[in-house]
């Protein structure tokens, strides 16, 4: 009877040694620096598609940057399903990285993360996102953060979910 106390102790500080490692990997997988951890920001913005301002969202697959808002400003993308999505323009790789600002590439089929300078792009990390926020090439391997999209006539309502 004592070995078999004595084993289920030995099997219980294992397994208790076992989660506190894992735990300690998970954590020092975090500090990498892609965690895709964005800081949060409060979202709020209302757009009126009338406003000139605005006249990329007209066509299917058009879009709009909105300085101000998010993290690093917002995407706003009018999508060929005829619904609205927004995300941060901040890149899910090393968000902290000044450079880590994500644009829509030339041809509207991704984004990609760098910014474009006297009309060439200048890649920051070289990671690509499909236009539903989704990883396609890293360094990067979370999505990019999205907003939720509200329309109600003209008007678009872009705020956190």
């Amino acid at each position: 009877m004592n070995n078999f106390v004595c084993m289920k102790r030995i099997g219980f500080i294992i397994v208790v040694f076992a989660l506190l490692l894992s735990s300690g990997f998970i954590q020092s997988c975090d500090n990498d620096g892609n965690t895709g951890s964005i800081p949060y920001v409060n979202v709020s913005v209302q757009i009126d598609l009338n406003d000139p301002g605005y006249i990329g969202l007209n066509p299917f697959g058009g879009f709009v940057y909105i300085d101000g808002h998010g993290h690093k400003g917002l995407i706003v993308i009018h999508n060929f399903d005829d619904t609205y999505s927004a995300f941060d323009r901040t890149c899910s790789f090393e968000p902290s990285n000044q450079c880590a600002r994500v644009e829509v590439e030339e041809g509207g089929l991704f984004y990609h993360c760098g910014e474009t300078i006297n009309e060439e792009f200048e890649s920051c990390c070289g990671s690509k996102f499909d236009l539903q926020g989704f990883v396609l090439d890293g360094p990067a391997t979370f999505p990019l953060q999205q907003y939720a999209v509200y329309k109600n006539g003209n008007l678009l309502t872009i705020r956190n979910q």
